[in-house]
């Protein structure tokens, strides 16, 4: 069983995405915890990004469930990698403080270009890098 990374970002449905947020990341490491997968996730300006690491196995019917969330929209794939290690280990699902984001973090968070990036940025929101 190979283990892959993939990250994506999606926009928020509802005008009160902190709220959903916090729904998100409680359900997310409940579930994640149960099914081996780890990762971060942040929201910035109304868009969720997103870190997952596990194998495909668990990865690609997570995707389909992520796709179908009606409390987001415009869900982009924006890397998708096999990896030999995690980065987020003991986290089922790290929450990544969005408000310590620099401007050129926010602008990597809202944009569709830096998916490897993106990663480092979550580590460092995240305060684990």
């Amino acid at each position: 069983m190979s283990l892959e990374r993939l990250i994506y970002r999606s926009t928020a449905v509802s005008e009160d995405c902190a709220t959903e947020f916090d729904r998100i990341v409680a359900v997310s490491e409940r579930n994640n915890e149960r099914c081996g997968i780890t990762g971060a996730v942040t929201l910035c300006d109304g868009r969720f990004v997103q870190v997952l690491e596990g194998s495909s196995e668990r990865l690609d019917p997570l995707l389909a469930t992520i796709a179908q969330d009606p409390r987001h929209t415009d869900v982009h794939i924006l890397g998708r990698w096999a990896v030999t290690g995690r980065l987020f280990p003991s986290w089922s699902m790290a929450r990544a403080d969005a408000a310590r984001a620099d401007a050129q973090l926010r602008s990597w968070l809202r944009s569709d270009d830096y998916g490897v990036t993106l990663v480092g940025a979550l580590l460092t929101l995240t305060g684990l890098f």
